[in-house]
């Protein structure tokens, strides 16, 4: 077994502070590094800062939207959801369209005295009445 070579304390230094990062790749994807490189003029390490760069920008641009977009479907979705289960909708007495009593409107305010009126109950409630 080879003895371990000593290194100068600057250069242990510069490698603790720097670890080396290997990457295996096929022939093909060298070729285009290389190019890729000579081309731009940049080294190994400039491009592959520049490309984290590239991908952290990336990551939160796709994040921002992904949530911008999660929270509206979700919003959408939760609308859609009560309005189907609590939506009051009648038809109009001339045309037939349905319309929707929006709470707190004057259709609604109308609709309740109605129900009063009419002396509306809890199922329960009138059963223990008969």
């Amino acid at each position: 077994m080879a003895a371990k070579r000593n290194q100068p304390p600057s250069r242990a230094r510069y490698a603790a502070q720097h670890p080396t990062v290997g990457v295996h790749c096929d022939w093909e994807t060298y070729q285009k590094l290389v190019a890729l490189r000579e081309r731009s003029g940049l080294s190994f390490g400039q491009l592959i800062k520049q490309t984290l760069g590239v991908a952290e920008k990336n990551l939160d641009t796709v994040r921002t939207r992904a949530y911008a977009e999660g929270l509206e479907a979700g919003r959408t979705a939760g609308w859609t959801h009560a309005r189907s289960l609590y939506r009051l909708t009648y038809a109009c007495s001339i045309c037939q369209v349905p319309m929707d009593i929006q709470v707190g409107s004057e259709d609604a305010k109308v609709a309740v005295a109605a129900v009063v009126e009419e002396g509306w109950a809890h199922a329960e409630c009138l059963r223990r009445v008969q």
